[in-house]
């Protein structure tokens, strides 16, 4: 603030990248009601949307397109999957009946969508690993331990090790997610800082300039 004044009243310029942060800074001083309104109105609004069933699957789509975290997504409903169809199974409960169920045990909606369209392949005669292979989501490991662990009889086995394996995936990138978003949160500070100091170091390099022309002036 101190340099804007000194530059207005020698009638000179700002640099536009300077301008723009004082800009920024301005427009949250002293409008700050509006600020908060946007704020809660987009907050409102968000909501609404993902209580929608379209809007909760574009949602649930969009986050396991997130870099790192979306793998983490999936993997996080793979391991729900695994454990919760091997249990269910173990016990007796029939497949059409089991993908009812795990289909309530995950919490992405676009692995509750394959999900359905495994459980209606099972309804047409078929089993549940082809209709699991056509998804675009799924692993091919994944629906191919399972393909294997249906034709050889041994399901149930082939799911406690697979999911025992997603857990240990998940695990450890929660233990060490600080480390996998480091090169994220470092270049968002640094083109933060980057623009500040810029916004600060260009009218000092211009001031020279400045009292020249006002040296002149006089």
């Amino acid at each position: 603030p101190k340099i804007k004044e000194f530059f207005v009243s020698n009638n000179a310029q700002l640099p536009p990248i300077t301008r723009f942060v004082l800009g920024v800074s301005d427009f949250f001083i002293h409008q700050w009601p509006l600020v908060l309104l946007l704020a809660a109105s987009l907050y409102a609004g968000f909501t609404y949307w993902v209580g929608t069933s379209w809007g909760r699957l574009q949602w649930d789509r969009l986050k396991l397109k997130v870099p790192v975290l979306g793998d983490l997504f999936l993997q996080l409903d793979l391991n729900s999957f695994c454990f919760v169809t091997e249990t269910l199974v173990r016990s007796g409960i029939p497949i059409l009946e089991t993908l009812s169920i795990v289909r309530t045990s995950v919490d992405n909606q676009v692995v509750a969508v394959e999900i359905d369209k495994a459980q209606e392949e099972v309804r047409r005669g078929g089993r549940f690993s082809a209709g699991l292979s056509r998804s675009a989501i799924f692993p091919t490991v994944f629906t191919g331990l399972i393909a294997m662990g249906e034709e050889a009889g041994k399901l149930e086995p082939v799911l406690e090790k697979v999911g025992v394996h997603y857990k240990r995936e998940t695990d450890y990138k929660l233990n060490n997610l600080s480390k996998l978003l480091e090169p994220l949160l470092l270049a968002v500070i640094f083109v933060m800082v980057g623009v500040l100091a810029l916004a600060i170091m260009l009218p000092i390099w211009q001031l020279s300039k400045v009292m020249q022309g006002a040296a002149m002036g006089q």
